[in-house]
């Protein structure tokens, strides 16, 4: 006999208020505070480090740290659409590992 703190009545009925809370979540509200300003995304450039490979999208931070500054305006937008919506693009999701031998 498997030892549980829950016995099945109490595992079904736990189910079925989590489900009934689930399906009418909506998440955090999207506050004025969370959103990325333009000075955000400059920051976080500006701590990226340099040299490294470039990314599936074939970008290094050499291509963000010398485009032209409406870049980080753009970037600022998409990403408090994406927060706003709740959403991340698949290609957002996207990555790759390299092994290294040593």
């Amino acid at each position: 006999m498997k030892l549980t703190s829950f016995n099945e009545d109490q595992n079904t009925r736990l189910q079925s208020i989590y489900q009934n809370r689930r399906q009418h979540y909506v998440g955090d509200p999207f506050l004025e505070k969370y959103k990325f300003d333009v000075e955000d995304i400059e920051a976080a450039t500006d701590e990226m480090n340099r040299g490294k490979a470039a990314g599936l999208d074939e970008l290094t931070t050499e291509h963000l740290v010398h485009s032209h500054p409406v870049l980080f305006v753009i970037l600022a937008k998409l990403f408090n659409i994406t927060m706003s919506a709740g959403y991340v693009p698949n290609g957002f999701r996207l990555s790759y590992t390299v092994p290294l031998q040593i």
